[in-house]
């Protein structure tokens, strides 16, 4: 399945948050009006891990990334912007550790919109005025299965060769949990498995009305 996805390996195209970001931000299909998008965000201090922020459609079919070695401060201000790129897309992001706390912080100065309730580690939504995503372990074996299913039966769409790396190096030693192997990274492991995740928290829409109206033929 991974040989599959590597055939749509692309290259981004021309964008002025490319641009500003020196191609820490890839931009693969700009926005489409009325489109709705899911963006997630494992965030990072940019010491020892680079943050993976990964925007797809509704269907799994990336969009946009952004990946590299940045302040958690910095990685908000570049997630703010994509979600407001991408028609305010509904959105979430780690909140774990540490560099997730100063991520969040960041988040309310700069009023992003569009974010998911506080999801609970079983899962459950809080909707207690909370933001952010808070892992378990039982919930993450949960949620790396379910992107697992995704993956081998090709119902995403990757552009980006280093998160099909990443997932080369994803294995599951006999007897243990899905890991990494050791010195590899998982930041887009973790940003594609949550955002395909994510699409079970989207708030349904309203129905759609057709109204009717007299015409006169001429």
């Amino acid at each position: 399945a991974l040989d599959i996805l590597r055939q749509n390996i692309r290259q981004p195209i021309k964008h002025e948050l490319s641009d500003r970001y020196k191609g820490i931000v890839r931009i693969y299909k700009p926005p489409i009006v009325g489109q709705k998008y899911l963006v997630f965000a494992d965030p990072s201090d940019g010491k020892e891990d680079p943050h993976a922020i990964v925007v797809t459609n509704l269907t799994g079919e990336e969009q946009a990334c952004s990946h590299g070695m940045t302040p958690a401060d910095m990685c908000a201000q570049i997630y703010d912007e994509l979600i407001r790129l991408y028609n305010n897309a509904f959105n979430c992001f780690e909140l774990n550790t540490r560099a997730g706390g100063i991520f969040s912080m960041k988040l309310e100065e700069l009023k992003t919109t569009n974010i998911a309730p506080f999801i609970k580690s079983n899962g459950d939504i809080e909707r207690n005025g909370k933001k952010g995503w808070w892992s378990s372990k039982p919930l993450w074996n949960k949620i790396i299965w379910n992107f697992e299913e995704a993956v081998r039966t090709l119902q995403i769409t990757v552009y980006t060769k280093e998160a099909l790396d990443e997932f080369n190096n994803f294995i599951v030693p006999e007897g243990e949990d899905p890991q990494k192997v050791r010195g590899a990274h998982d930041d887009f492991i973790d940003a594609w498995a949550r955002v395909w995740f994510l699409r079970r928290y989207v708030p349904s829409t309203s129905v759609a009305k057709a109204f009717s109206f007299k015409y006169r033929e001429s």
